[in-house]
């Protein structure tokens, strides 16, 4: 007989009478910074047996089953960037496609947008812990983005969706409606000389860029593989992109032409952003548990810069803070890590149970929030963490 405890996207048997001895020390419910009960009739298991239980059994999803060779730069993963501040079971998040895990942003360090089901996206104050409702759909939605108080939002079936902040849906449209890929996988509102236009990447292999106003295309691109995200360089004069391939691409904003091809990934790419403040930086996830840094200066035919791992999963989000200090990035479930900007080199890793939905810095200057949502059936919450700051006395 088997005792089976499963996090979502687990597939993890532990029998009861296992070699592994338990942990002596008993964990209590409120010292968990999830609320997870460890070693009690709800969770009959220490918090280390388990940890060590998942480390081995923990299968993160891959396109390539080649073995990975990867050399990560981290040197020091024990640094203490930002410290645990709250948990917020109320703030329910969840994801609807396995591989688009960008479903979590803080729009400030008091409104957090995340989807509660499938099919609603609201936004969250962890201050006032109020709620409210600025979308729901028919169908699911897999991501968005928010800009100043416009939301733009991207469906499993090709749709776009712009509304307000106030939960007012302004305009809806079906961007991609070929069959079977159809997926807006990636939507992003930005500034193009003082007029938001919005960026959609989908499953066609194609990204568009849209005037809000009549929400038509002012530029169409078709790359060689379905567009899994994308970035706009901060100059405007670039978009990265990451792909079903091994391979990326960043590509002329205007014309639409390769300029560099980002080779070093051995599978497909999930998770892209700019550094904001060195228009030359950028950074990407992928399937194969890395996260890559690139130096456009290096030539049209990149190699990394940097190459950070992960321990489980897969990297499908990533997120630059607002002041280019620091780089968060999550793995399919249980880690995520924070790291200092300046060689990559100094990690701070979190380590929590369950499929993670997104992460996410406030958007201030100091970047004084970090927040994770974490999508497991039973311990579904938006953990809050707070820039560690040394007071001098």
């Amino acid at each position: 007989m088997e005792t089976t405890f499963t996090f979502k996207g687990s597939e993890e048997n532990i029998p009861e009478n296992d070699d592994l001895s338990r942990d002596v020390f008993r964990d209590e419910y409120d010292k968990d910074i999830q609320g997870i009960p460890w070693e009690t009739d709800a969770m009959p298991f220490s918090r280390s047996y388990l940890r060590s239980r998942r480390s081995i059994n923990y299968r993160s999803f891959r396109n390539k089953n080649d073995p990975l060779t990867l050399i990560d730069c981290t040197k020091n993963e024990n640094c203490c960037f930002f410290e645990f501040n709250a948990n917020h079971p109320q703030a329910r998040c969840m994801y609807r496609h396995f591989q688009l895990r960008d479903c979590l942003l803080a729009i400030s360090s008091n409104n957090v947008l995340h989807l509660k089901s499938p099919n609603e996206l609201r936004l969250y104050n962890p201050i006032s812990r109020d709620s409210k409702r600025v979308l729901y759909s028919k169908s699911p939605l897999v991501s968005f983005h928010s800009l100043q108080d416009y939301v733009v939002s991207g469906g499993l079936e090709g749709e776009l969706f712009l509304s307000d902040i106030e939960g007012n849906l302004l305009k809806d449209i079906i961007v991609a409606d070929t069959d079977s890929t159809k997926i807006t996988n990636c939507c992003k509102l930005f500034d193009n000389r003082g007029k938001i236009n919005i960026m959609s990447c989908n499953n066609d292999k194609k990204i568009r860029i849209l005037d809000p106003d009549y929400m038509e295309p002012i530029f169409m691109y078709e790359l060689p593989a379905p567009v899994n995200g994308g970035a706009i360089s901060p100059d405007r004069k670039l978009i990265a992109t990451v792909v079903d391939e091994e391979q990326d691409y960043i590509i002329d904003y205007e014309s639409g032409k390769v300029r560099y091809i980002l080779k070093g990934h051995q599978d497909f790419g999930f998770g892209v952003q700019w550094h904001p403040k060195n228009e030359f930086y950028l950074a990407t996830g992928n399937q194969d548990k890395s996260v890559m840094i690139w130096d456009i200066r290096m030539g049209p035919e990149l190699s990394p810069v940097y190459t950070l791992c992960g321990k489980v999963g897969s990297i499908l989000n990533l997120k630059f803070s607002e002041n280019g200090e620091f780089l968060a990035f999550a793995e399919s479930a249980d880690f995520v890590r924070i790291c200092d900007t300046r060689n990559y080199e100094e990690t701070q890793v979190i380590d929590v149970f369950g499929e993670i939905s997104g992460i996410t810095f406030s958007p201030e200057e100091n970047c004084p929030y970090f927040f994770i949502g974490m999508a497991d059936e039973s311990f579904s919450s938006l953990m809050e963490f707070r820039k560690y700051e040394i007071i001098d006395f």
